[in-house]
Order: structure tokens, then sequence, then C-alpha cells
């Protein structure tokens, strides 16, 4: 996998995990807001589903 995919969805991953724990909002820049960001990337080359793939891929590297 392209190391700028596995990246942004290791954001994506990194970013559910601290919402779903603890809804920490930075001041500056909300876990939502990175999560926005890495989603709209991925969401250039790949949908909704292949983008939820990947997050399984990556989680089962």
């Amino acid at each position: 996998m392209n190391g700028q995919i596995h990246a942004l969805v290791r954001e994506l991953i990194t970013c559910e995990a601290q919402l779903d724990e603890v809804r920490w909002i930075d001041p500056t820049f909300t876990l939502e807001d990175r999560w926005q960001v890495a989603f709209e990337e991925l969401k250039r080359f790949f949908s909704p589903l292949e983008i939820r793939k990947l997050i399984w891929e990556v989680q089962n590297d």
C-alpha cells in the first residue's frame, strides 16, 4: 500500500479511536477536523466502502 494512503488511513483510525474513547476537542484543530481532512483526501481516490476496507487492512498489518 502506498505510504501516503497508509498514513491517511492510520490518521482516520487514530481519530476514530480517540473520538469514540473520549470525545476530546483540541481548541485549534479538532479530531473531527483531522478525521475530515484525512477522509476527504482518501475520498478523492476511493469510495467510502473502499476506505473502510483500507482501514481494515491497515488495522491488520
